[in-house]
Formats: structure tokens, sequence, C-alpha cells
């Protein structure tokens, strides 16, 4: 496994495992502090299906020192955790996201309670 940041060989299992090396460890803190975030955040909107890939786009920008677009990415990736709300229903067998304007088949339209 290498280092998100500087792309290094990590030998550690314990570095290996949150992605970064001991080198890193403090840029890293730099960058998250930067966009306004903190581990547990981060890994939070990891485990959501909807903003993980948002969470490796920003990481991705922190790897090229892009801060502005990492904080666009973080952005997106709050938004995407964020519930859908309320599914309307068309009159036939389709339904419209609220926030998107998606359209789906009625069945496949998740139901919130």
């Amino acid at each position: 496994m290498k280092c998100f940041l500087c792309n290094r060989a990590l030998t550690n299992p314990a570095n290996a495992q949150r992605g970064y090396g001991d080198d890193c460890a403090a840029k890293y803190q730099r960058y998250l502090a930067a966009t306004g975030t903190d581990e547990s955040e981060l890994v939070r909107l990891a485990n959501n299906e909807r903003s993980a890939r948002w969470v490796r786009n920003y990481k991705t920008e922190l790897s090229k020192g892009n801060t502005r677009r990492a904080q666009e990415c973080l952005n997106a990736a709050r938004r995407a955790s964020e519930p859908i709300g309320e599914w309307v229903t068309t009159g036939s067998l389709v339904c419209v996201a609220p926030d998107t304007g998606e359209r789906v088949p009625q069945i496949l339209a998740p139901v919130f309670s």
C-alpha cells in the first residue's frame, strides 16, 4: 500500500491502514483543518454509499495539494450524505426525486417514513 499524499510505500501496518505515513501525518492534519473537517467525518462520509466516491475524490485532490477542489468534493460528499426526502409520484408508474428531478420506476423509489 502507498501513502495517498506522497505515493511512497507504507511499511508500517498501522500507517497502511490509515492510508498515510508518519511524514505526511502533520500535512494531512493541516489539510483537514484547512477544509473544515476531521477524520471522523471523513470515515462517516466514506461509509455512506452515496458520498463515498466524493471522499475518494477529496483525498485525490488533497494528494495534489488542491485544497479548493478538495473543499468542493467535501461539500459534495456532505450533500450526498443528506437524506433525499420524499419522492413525488407522477400519477403513472414513475416517481421523481425532489433534489435531482431523477425519474425512476415507482417500484425502485425509496420509501421514507
